[in-house]
Formats: C-alpha cells, sequence, structure tokens
C-alpha cells in the first residue's frame, strides 16, 4: 500500500530557489511539486511496520491533504514529533488522486480532504531559517557584507542600496526583512517605515523591534505575538532601554520596567518591575538588572542581590546594547 502512495525516503535538503507552486494549481496527478506551506492539523495511523501521518496544509492559495509515510523506528517518530501545527514548512512531493486506483481502502481515507492527496517525500522547518540558511548562522555567524548578499540574491529589497549604506540587517522567521541604514532609515521588505532609527533588535525569531535615538520603541513586523501596542504605548519616550537577543526591557520616567520578549523563566519576582532607579546589563551576560536603592537585582532572579557600592555602576550599565 505504500508504493501505491507514492512513498518515498523522507529527505529534508530542499533548495530554497526550487520553484514554488500553489495549492489551487494541482490539477491531477503532478510529481517532484514544492511547496511553501503551513501545518494545520496532524494525524497519526500505524498499521503493522509503517507510521501514516496525514497532514492538512495550506497556503494562500488553499488547503489540502498531505501525507508523510515512514517506517515506525525512532528516526521516524521524531521526524514526525518535531512538525508542529502553525509553523511554515516547505514539501516536496507528488499529487496523488484518491480514486478506484487505490486498491484497498486506506485507514485514513475518509478524513482525506477533496479528491486529492500530496504525498510528501522531502519536507523542512523554513521558520528557523532566512531564506535557506540556518537563522543563528545568518544572524551569528555571517558578516554584513555575507548577509547582504543573501537578501540581495533572493529579494529585490536592496536594489540601488550599496552594503557601505547598510548599517544592519535583520530577518524574522516569517522572511520579514528589515534594513538599518547608517543614516537612521529603516525598510521593511523594501518599504521605507521609520527615520532616526539607532538599532533594529530580532526577539524570539519572529518579532523585529527598532529603538528610535529617542528612546521609542516601534514593532516592524506583523506577524509575532502579541503585545506591541504595550511595548510601543503610543511612541512614550522611554528613560533608559536595555535588550538583549530575548527581550527588551524599557525603564519609564514613572520608575516602572516594562518588559517585551522571552518569558520561558523560572520565577519573575514583579516587585522588581516597580520603584526603579536604573536598569543595565553585567558585563557580557544577558541578564537584565534593575537598581533599586542602594541594591542591585536580576530582573529575573538569575542572580544575587549586591550593593551597588560594590560594583562599578557606570561600567557595567552601559555598553552597546543600552541606550
Amino acid at each position: 500500500m505504500a508504493k501505491k502512495i507514492g512513498f518515498k525516503k523522507i529527505v529534508t535538503n530542499i533548495p530554497y530557489d526550487s520553484f514554488i507552486s500553489q495549492i489551487d494549481s494541482l490539477l491531477g496527478k503532478v510529481k517532484n511539486v514544492t511547496l511553501d506551506v503551513s501545518i494545520v492539523s496532524k494525524k497519526i495511523y500505524e498499521e503493522e511496520d509503517y507510521m501514516y501521518v496525514l497532514l492538512t496544509i495550506f497556503d494562500s492559495s488553499g488547503e489540502m491533504s498531505a501525507l508523510l509515510v515512514g517506517n515506525r523506528d525512532v528516526e521516524f517518530q521524531t521526524l514526525v514529533q518535531d512538525i508542529k501545527i502553525g509553523l511554515k514548512y516547505r514539501v516536496v512531493g507528488n499529487v496523488s488522486m484518491v480514486d478506484d486506483s487505490f486498491d484497498e481502502k486506506l485507514l485514513f481515507e475518509d478524513e482525506i480532504s477533496g479528491d486529492k492527496l500530496f504525498c510528501i517525500y522531502a519536507i523542512q522547518n523554513y521558520n528557523h531559517t532566512t531564506f535557506g540558511i540556518d537563522m543563528d548562522e545568518f544572524h551569528s555567524s555571517m558578516d554584513l557584507d555575507e548577509q547582504y548578499n543573501v537578501i540581495t540574491k533572493y529579494t529585490d529589497y536592496l536594489k540601488n542600496i550599496p552594503v557601505d549604506m547598510v548599517e544592519d540587517i535583520v530577518v524574522s522567521c516569517y522572511q520579514e526583512v528589515v534594513i538599518l541604514l547608517k543614516d537612521g532609515t529603516a525598510f521593511v521588505n523594501g518599504k521605507k517605515i521609520l527615520d532616526d532609527v539607532k538599532y533594529i533588535t530580532l526577539i524570539d525569531i519572529r518579532t523585529i523591534c527598532a529603538i528610535g535615538a529617542d528612546r521609542t520603541i516601534t514593532c516592524l513586523t506583523k506577524k509575532g505575538r502579541c503585545g506591541h501596542d504595550f511595548i510601543n504605548d503610543n511612541n512614550y519616550h522611554y528613560k533608559k532601554i536595555v535588550f538583549t537577543e530575548f527581550g527588551i526591557a524599557a525603564l519609564t520616567y514613572e520608575k516602572t520596567v516594562k518588559y517585551y520578549g522571552d518569558f520561558n523563566f523560572g520565577a519573575i519576582d514583579y516587585s522588581r518591575f516597580m520603584d526603579v532607579d536604573d536598569i543595565g546589563l553585567i558585563g557580557d551576560s544577558d541578564d537584565i538588572i534593575v537598581v533599586k536603592g542602594d541594591k542591585v537585582y536580576s530582573l529575573f532572579l538569575y542572580s544575587p542581590t549586591v550593593n551597588v557600592s560594590d560594583i562599578n555602576v557606570e561600567d557595567y550599565l552601559h555598553g552597546r546594547w543600552i541606550i
């Protein structure tokens, strides 16, 4: 039965520059089709030594059923477990028509939507890649010239903009490209959005924020988590802003701290967000600290409390991630 539905070994090395089809264009039986899709649902069926994984996939053109077939071993089970609902994937496969050519009734035949089944033989998570390049590699290992070449190859967002005019490039997991020029101009997917920007920063792979020279915070991406208005706060001019790859802490003139970013912390003492005199970082650490009177605290309970007099406040509270 596996052969009848076009089962092939699962591979994950899919070129970024593959021709991308749309679901609504898949008519009849077609082979070697590449789609960029999101996963809506995942159902697993088992029979003898096989695992059948029925997925509902969709793109901007429509929705259809897709199938992964593999041996019931650790490698395939791990691959299936890593497929997450709501994330974006690139898949390659063949389209089969669900008709009388199936001699045996499939376990999941009643669950198939419509008369077509996309039989996947390659799948790759594209939420954690930047145009096919691992996001960590793009943002941490590549220099600006290398990043510039990648964006130039796959988009026209840098058309007529030489690399020596570019200050920074950041890309979200949704391929939203933010380019900051040295004059403070910020572009999103080639469209000018803001002036007078000092930094752009990627939070939790989904959200890109601009830090203005006037200490405002603006979310430049549309597909990130909720809370943009909270940290933007009608273009509020903060007293001080500290940001790391995990989040942004902003000190208000009312001596409160607002935080936007990763919340995977063991404990949070919210009293440390109130009546705060100063905020900063300790050395190269991503641990954000707050100063309250004569005490220095870790905002998220990472470090022990110390006296302000025991540290060099000027050195510790100023760096490239603090304005």
